[in-house]
């Protein structure tokens, strides 16, 4: 699909799920597996002072990672060192994130990082950073299992379809109650909340998914985020609410 293409697409598009599924298919077919939308505090804080950068509540509002770099990145606790999240506030173009050594300074455990995230199949990746309304920092980021494969031209390609997205993204939500807002949840993350619903603990739901118990729990972890509940029980009830549990499958 044609980038002019791919905007008028955006432009018609209605709902957050569709939006998302469209980025979705749209990197892929540029041949990215993964990417992701995280939105960070506002970048007059913490673009001078990056150790304070946060991410807001629904910080990785959508991303297509493999679960197993989810797990070892949330049990790692490696958005402290994470150098595409506390410097995107300093950086102003697109970025790939082999050459952020030479933009920014990188330490040691950065760098063991970005190097982590290749074993997990993340090999060339950009970031896009925008700054949108009230002064946070949308970062739309892209990755490949191939490597080489993010020629400088592709940059603004990709620079031209975020700002198309985070558009369509601020025209969506802004037309929606702020607070009763149906957070977009991935595909393992949904399948999650259902079995919650259905009473299994973690250990039962990732026996069911085939994945581990501490994966299971940063899923959780994720949900409560997105939907601004601090228990089972609240995610239950707020999604039943909000009418989320019509997107179960089961």
């Amino acid at each position: 699909m044609q980038i002019t293409r791919l905007i008028e697409c955006l432009d018609k598009i209605t709902t957050v799920c569709d939006l998302f599924s469209l980025m979705e298919n749209a990197a892929r077919a540029r041949g990215f597996e993964y990417n992701s939308l995280m939105i960070l505090t506002p970048y007059n804080e913490c673009a001078s002072r990056p150790e304070t950068c946060q991410k807001n509540d629904n910080a990785f509002v959508f991303h297509t990672y493999p679960d197993e770099w989810i797990s070892y990145y949330e049990r790692s606790n490696a958005e402290q060192i994470d150098p595409v999240f506390l410097y995107a506030p300093q950086i102003t173009r697109p970025f790939l994130w082999d050459q952020l050594a030479t933009m920014v300074h990188l330490d040691q455990p950065q760098h063991n990082l970005l190097r982590r995230a290749q074993t997990f199949g993340l090999h060339d990746g950009v970031s896009v950073p925008i700054r949108g309304e009230n002064g946070y920092i949308y970062v739309l980021s892209f990755a490949t299992r191939k490597k080489d494969l993010v020629p400088q031209q592709k940059l603004s390609i990709l620079h031209l379809f975020a700002i198309a997205f985070y558009d369509a993204y601020i025209r969506i939500t802004g037309t929606q109650d702020r607070l009763e807002q149906i957070p977009y949840l991935a595909a393992r993350e949904l399948e999650c909340l259902m079995w919650i619903s259905k009473g299994k603990t973690s250990l039962e739901i990732g026996i069911i998914l085939g994945i581990c118990e501490s994966t299971v729990n940063g899923y959780i972890r994720s949900i409560f985020r997105k939907m601004n509940v601090t228990s089972r029980s609240m995610a239950i009830m707020k999604a039943d609410k909000i009418g989320l549990t019509n997107r179960f499958s089961h």
